[in-house]
């Protein structure tokens, strides 16, 4: 199986929602935008109980024209200036390239049990995180290893499950430090994605 899609949107006044590195948000209208790209995806039965699931995704985001942007502390602080153009710009959670690859593989131990294994590989491209398109906090490509080994019944579960177990330090979003701004030097708050965790997981259905 294997699916196909090709998008594309243009975008007239579109809403965002900037931080001014005080005390609240500006909400502000990007004149112009285009959003553009592929997707692939699909599911190969590689063997009895074995399949291999794959996606990826090339994406390309543009402000068209977004002149009155608010600018990051960083920039207040060395021009004075507080609107940016951000026009030419890609948007805050936009990576250009994303994909996944997993291995799902399923075998019956008896008529009641089975054993299930999964494996999962994500890729992200790097990508701004930051509502003001600061590049100094800009999130670096990464790749997420992800993994699953449980024994299934019909009514329960038990499984032992790993997640990042690459042990990626990801950004899952940062902004502006309020008030850092006003005290000489800028700095940013950012919220983390889990490091790498390995967890029993239990479940009982009723």
């Amino acid at each position: 199986e294997v699916n196909l899609a090709l998008f594309y949107s243009e975008y007239d006044d579109l809403q965002v929602s900037q931080f001014d590195g005080t005390l609240g948000f500006v909400v502000g209208n990007a004149a112009e935008a285009t959003s553009q790209g592929v997707e692939l995806d699909g599911r190969w039965l590689l063997a009895e109980g074995l399949t291999w699931s794959f996606a990826a995704a090339y994406l390309d985001f543009e402000f068209d024209d977004y002149q009155d942007g608010t600018c990051s502390s960083k920039v207040k602080q060395a021009t004075g200036q507080t609107l940016c153009d951000y026009s030419g710009e890609r948007n805050i959670f936009t990576p250009e390239w994303t994909a996944s690859t997993s291995l799902d593989y399923v075998m019956g131990l008896t008529d009641t049990l089975d054993i299930h294994a999964t494996l999962d590989v994500l890729y992200t491209d790097d990508q701004y995180v930051d509502v003001t398109l600061n590049p100094d906090v800009q999130q670096d490509a990464y790749t997420k290893l992800n993994a699953r080994l449980a024994l299934e019944a019909d009514n329960w579960s038990l499984a032992l499950v790993g997640k990042n177990l690459t042990d990626e330090d990801i950004v899952t979003f940062s902004t502006d430090t309020p008030l850092s701004g006003t005290l000489g030097a800028p700095s940013y708050t950012s919220y983390m994605d889990r490091p790498r965790t390995v967890a029993v997981q239990a479940v009982y259905r009723f």
